[in-house]
Order: structure tokens, then sequence, then C-alpha cells
């Protein structure tokens, strides 16, 4: 007896741009891949045996939108895109047509044309007159019909695995294998419900699009091919034999400490860790001095593991170690992280952090102290990150050249450590109020520095004279060669922005759709007077970066000074140009 646990959809973006499907996952359900998975593991987990057998129903040669059997070819090209994925042994066994409707207790993947949350057509299809082969539908999508298609998934008899998947797509949209003008794209939403029946679930949240699984597409939008994220969910939730079960970030493949001989051990790292759950495992060090937390149990799917050293009496040098994961029973490989230990002899050894005078800044205005939740801030020091170092993946890892930030006790996202400099993101849920800051790095920790956490502390960034860092509306630089035609809009940028909606987690991109906007009251001045502000909130595809589409008023012209204010607190000054 199977029961329906979850339905998922496509919705149409050109109808409704900030709309979002039920039950989006929250940022924690993202995995280091930046894709989530349906239910997982608090209801059921991934098809058991690996493989769904697909049916398609004559609906789409005989009744659907058309006589012409023009949708064939599209299903069996979605279809393919899943199967041979290197690293997983996923496959979907196509078994072309059949007489019977979909049947929620087969077992099978049934592709219908209508049917489900879709009312069929009363009517048999129009019989096309000669001419193109793609289908003339109407040149306008009815409001009323934003759902393009769903995916109806039940779970198993046991309640553990996904046990039977059934596509239906709305007849009452303009879908077409080729698509022009307003019509959408039918093998781009098939590729994204298939995601779902194998267990993918939307992945707004995790990444900045376009990518298969996320939850919006415009008229005639192609998003056919597989993005990084839905080929790396594909392999969490069936990893091949010949390959890892577990995975981890690319950044964490490879660790690095630093000790002093004789002095303390150097702070933990935190591993983000993630595939199939449920299973034992048991991790593998091979040198005693390195220490791994937990040390066993059953796998969760996803979470973090603690890799620590403990110099003891090894002597002065570099000492590098492996630990090896793996899940009890999988034949694959184990994954490798390589680990390294650097201890300075009494005459090298390295000094704990120092904050110098400049202290911690904002880190759009250096001169500004004025900091928020999710904004941007440098630190400046001496004897702080052992190497210099860059962010270059997302989310922004926490430890960086050997360096951490700690807000209030939480580690803060960085994107660049040196010795004298640190840049990072204050963590989006800190409270505002008084706060401390503190450096770490293998050596000890700095003395504890006394912050502010406004609501929001707006700050525009500068260039050296003080003109703000301006988009003209025609995407160019604004300059006193290239100024803004009055009446235009120009994109200003800032940190400091608070609260926005949706929010956005610690470390990771806006998203791009729907856009992640200030929550507080806003608006702009341009040479005194109130300026439109068409968008203030943060930038697609940035971290912690502000982005304010403000209107340059009629009558203005020259280099004027341009600022924004969120809820009460206005932000610094920056010039802009204007003809």
């Amino acid at each position: 007896m199977r029961s329906l646990v979850i339905s998922l959809g496509l919705i149409l973006s050109a109808v409704s741009v900030l709309a979002q499907s039920p039950g989006q996952p929250p940022f924690e359900a993202c995995k280091p891949g930046d894709f989530t998975v349906i239910g997982y593991p608090n209801e059921f987990g991934p098809k058991a045996d690996s493989k769904f057998i697909v049916r398609i129903e004559n609906d789409f040669v005989d009744r659907f939108l058309t006589r012409d059997n023009i949708w064939i070819p599209s299903i069996n090209a979605a279809i393919e895109r899943y199967n041979g994925l290197p690293g997983s042994k996923w496959v979907f066994d196509n078994r072309g047509l059949t007489e019977n409707f979909a049947d929620f207790t087969d077992g099978e993947l049934t592709i219908a044309a209508c049917g489900g949350l879709f009312v069929c057509p009363s009517e048999p299809p129009p019989v096309l007159p000669p001419g193109p082969p793609v289908p003339d539908f109407a040149n306008t999508v009815p409001a009323n019909n934003t759902v393009i298609a769903v995916t109806l998934i039940s779970s198993d008899g046991g309640g553990k695995s996904i046990g039977d998947a059934d596509i239906f797509f709305n007849p009452a949209l303009p879908l077409s294998p080729e698509p022009q003008g307003f019509q959408i794209d039918f093998e781009s939403v098939l590729v994204h419900e298939l995601g779902h029946a194998l267990g993918l679930d939307h992945n707004d949240n995790c990444v900045v699009g376009p990518t298969i699984m996320e939850s919006l597409i415009d008229v005639a939008e192609i998003k056919r091919d597989l993005s990084s994220a839905e080929i790396e969910g594909v392999r969490f939730l069936y990893p091949a034999d010949t390959a890892p079960a577990i995975r981890v970030f690319d950044r964490d493949r490879a660790l690095r400490f630093d000790a002093a001989e004789g002095g303390r051990a150097p702070f933990a790292q935190q591993v983000s860790i993630y595939g199939p759950g449920g299973g034992r495992w048991i991790p593998s060090v091979s040198d005693d001095w390195v220490r791994v937390s937990p040390q066993a149990g059953v796998f969760p799917g996803d979470g973090t593991i603690e890799i620590s050293v403990e110099p003891g009496s090894l002597a002065p040098g570099e000492h590098t170690a492996t630990v090896d994961l793996n899940l009890q029973g999988h034949p694959g490989p184990p994954l490798r992280i390589a680990v390294s230990l650097f201890i300075a002899s009494g005459l090298e050894v390295g000094d704990p952090p120092f904050l110098t005078g400049a202290g911690v800044t904002n880190g759009a205005n250096l001169r500004s102290s004025r900091l928020s939740g999710g904004s941007l801030f440098t630190v400046f020091g001496v004897s702080m990150a052992t190497t210099v170092a860059q962010a270059t993946s997302i989310p922004l890892p926490i430890t960086l050249g050997g360096v951490q930030v700690l807000i209030n006790g939480v580690p803060a996202p960085l994107l660049y450590a040196s010795a004298n400099q640190v840049n990072g993101q204050i963590p989006p849920e800190t409270t505002p109020g008084a706060g401390s800051l503190v450096v770490r790095n293998g050596f000890g920790d700095s003395g504890v520095v006394s912050i502010r956490i406004d609501p929001a502390a707006p700050e525009l960034f500068l260039t050296g004279d003080e003109d703000g860092l301006i988009l003209n509306q025609d995407g160019t630089v604004n300059s006193i060669s290239n100024p803004a035609p009055a009446g235009t809009f120009v994109s200003v940028f800032f940190t400091g922005q608070g609260a926005v909606a949706p929010p956005v987690a610690a470390g990771r991109p806006a998203p791009a759709s729907p856009l992640s906007q200030v929550i507080a009251f806003v608006s702009a001045e341009i040479d005194g007077q109130e300026a439109t502000v068409q968008f203030l909130g943060l930038a697609p595809g940035y971290v912690g970066l502000g982005q304010g589409n403000i209107g340059v008023p009629a009558g203005v012209s020259g280099r004027v000074s341009l600022r924004i204010r969120v809820g009460d607190i206005w932000s610094n000054i920056g010039f802009i140009y204007v003809e």
C-alpha cells in the first residue's frame, strides 16, 4: 500500500515573477553541492533500486494539443539526460508508449499529457493544417494557469524510500518542443519534473540560477542541460559502486593546521559531509595525531564532522596524514581528506593575532565602524592569517588562510585573509546590539574587540575621489566621461543593508529570482532631491553586497551627491555624474 506524500510543480515566471512553489526547502536543507532532496532523511530516501521504469501515455500522440507526433523525441531526449551520469548508477528505463493511465501503486513512472491536478480536455485536439511542425498556440498565457506541470510522488510500502512517481502536464498552457514567442519549452519542463521523480527538490535557496531545479521558468526559456547542482544531487542519491559514497566541498579535501612547538593544539576545523543516510560509517586516520569527531555511528545523510590535530611530541616541521571516510558495505573507494600540520620551532613560533588601531570597519567604507547583520566587514591587524588566501567557492568558508573571525562567538564567512587584513561577512542572524569580535589563528586568539551591530548600517562603495561605485542604466560604469542621463535609473552598490526578504543564509549568494529586498523603509536622494527607489536589496549572485536601483531626477546635471537611507539610517555620500 503506497501513500501519496508530496507533489512538486514548476511555475511560469512570466506570469508570476515572485511566485514560489509550496514547500520551498529552507537554507539549511541545501547540501554542499548546491542542491536539495525531497523529504530526506525525515520522510523517505531515494528509490531503493536506483531505477524507474518509464511509460508514456498515448495522449501525447493521439490527444495532447495536436495529433502530430512531435512530443516523443523531446521525451526521449529529456530521459537520456539523467542516464549514464559519471559517479551515479541512476537509470530511467524508457519503455515507450502505454495505453494505461497513471497508477500510484504500480511502482512505475508515467508521463501524462494531463490529469493529476489538471483537467483533461473534453474535446479532441485540432487537426493542424499543413505547415511548420510547431503548433500555433495562443499568443498569451492565461494568468490563472501558472503551474506548468506537477510530479506526484508516493513512498514504498515501508515508507522508507520513493516507491512511485508520475508526471502530469497542464494542457491549458502553450507548451512546445521548439518554443516560439509566448510558448513554453516542453523539454526543459520535463527534465525538471524528472529530477523530482528521482528525488531532487527545488534549489532556489542553494544556488543562483538558472538551473534545472529552479522553481521558476520563463516563456521561451531553454533550460535542458543538467547543471553541476543536479549532477551532484543525482550522485548523492545514487552513488556508483566505483565512486565514494561520502562527499565534501572540494576546498575541504585538503586541510592545513599551524602550531607552535610546545604550544597548544590548533583549533579544530569543521567539514561539511553528505551522502546516503542510514548506513554505518567509520572514519579511518593514517596517523594517531589526527582526530575525527564523531568517531563512528549511523551516517545522517548530511552534517558536519570536526577534524583536529594533537601535536604532542611531534618534531618541528611539516607533517602529513590522511582521513578516509566511507559507508559500511559501500563497495566504492573511501573519500580521502589530506591533512597537513606545520609545527614552528622555538625560533619560528608564530604570534597570536593583534588588532591595530584601524580595528574593525564596514567593508564598503573603511572610515566607518558601522556594522549590521549580513554586512561586509574588514579587520586590520598583524599576525592574523598564516597564509594569504581568497575564497574560491560558495558558500564562503569560515576558516581561510589559517584564521577565523568570531562574531559573538560564531565563526563569520570569510572572503580574504592575510597577515594584516581579513575581509568577511557578519552572519545575517547576528542580533543587533553590543557585540564582540575575536580573531583566531593556530597560535592563539586576539583580544576581544567590542563592536556594535545596528539594524542597518548602509555605506556606499566609493572610488578614490569619493565617487560612488555606480553603473548607468546601460550597464556601463558612471564617470565624468560617461555620465548618466537625467530620467534614467542607475545602480549603486553598498553594504549594511540589514534584514532582507527572502533571507539569505550566511556566506551564500543572493538569489536572482525572487530578488532579496530590504525589509525596512528605504529612500534615496540625488543632489538633495528625493529620488525614486526602484529596488534596494542584495545584488544577485554576490555575498553581502547591496544594490540600489535609483532614478535620476529631471533637471539634475554635473557631479552631484547621492545617498540612500535604510530605516532611519542614512549612508555616506558618494558622487554621481549626470548629463
